[in-house]
């Protein structure tokens, strides 16, 4: 893993062998930091932004879990 920073981003390359299920985890709470950055949010509200998420990964992989 590799991470460089310089003023206003920071840069984190990964490698190819993490699985995807990691990589999408990882994409996902740095969405979640960049929409909160500086806010203050209520509980429901991210509690509901964390179910779009998870509801959203579902529908993007359902079919490497669920034989049709």
């Amino acid at each position: 893993m590799q991470i460089q920073q310089d003023n206003d981003s920071l840069i984190i390359s990964i490698p190819n062998n993490i699985d995807a299920f990691g990589k999408q985890k990882l994409i996902e709470y740095a969405k979640y930091l960049e929409l909160t950055a500086g806010k203050k949010i209520k509980q429901e509200e991210a509690d509901k932004l964390a179910e779009e998420m998870k509801s959203s990964w579902w529908k993007k992989n359902k079919m490497r879990f669920v034989k049709a």
